[in-house]
């Protein structure tokens, strides 16, 4: 496999496309990467901090607020879309930047997943896409 086998990552993946994770019944996302090569991820998280530079500095933000501010990046620049998503009365879930915070606030282990995925480098690893996809 090699080095860059092994570490290469697909930039349209990560910034354009996207990947889908599949939770199951819990609905697929399309996602693309937060880090690497999409920038739009670290500026977006830059803009919303800013305006809590002091009480990120010290310590003082509550986590909830933070989670909000998290969430507002991933559905501004990581979360493309969705599918089969339910809302509490089983009904879908259009998708849109408000639904996606408001699905992440009220569900934060659903959120802690995605982001545990999307983080890793080894979904947008290319060599690791064609091997699963059998060629």
């Amino acid at each position: 496999m090699g080095t860059y086998g092994q570490y290469k990552t697909d930039r349209s993946l990560e910034v354009e496309k996207g990947i889908v994770v599949d939770l199951g019944d819990a609905g697929r996302f399309r996602c693309r990467r937060a880090g690497g090569a999409n920038l739009s991820y670290e500026k977006e998280m830059q803009k919303l901090a800013r305006p809590h530079r002091h009480k990120l500095k010290h310590g003082r933000m509550p986590n909830a607020e933070a989670e909000k501010m998290l969430a507002t990046a991933f559905a501004r620049t990581i979360v493309i879309g969705w599918e089969g998503v339910t809302g509490p009365d089983g009904e879908l879930l259009q998708f849109s930047e408000s639904a996606c915070i408001d699905l992440f606030t009220d569900l934060p282990d659903l959120f802690a997943d995605i982001r545990e995925i999307v983080t890793e480098d080894a979904a947008f690893r290319e060599q690791l896409r064609e091997d699963d996809q059998g060629n």
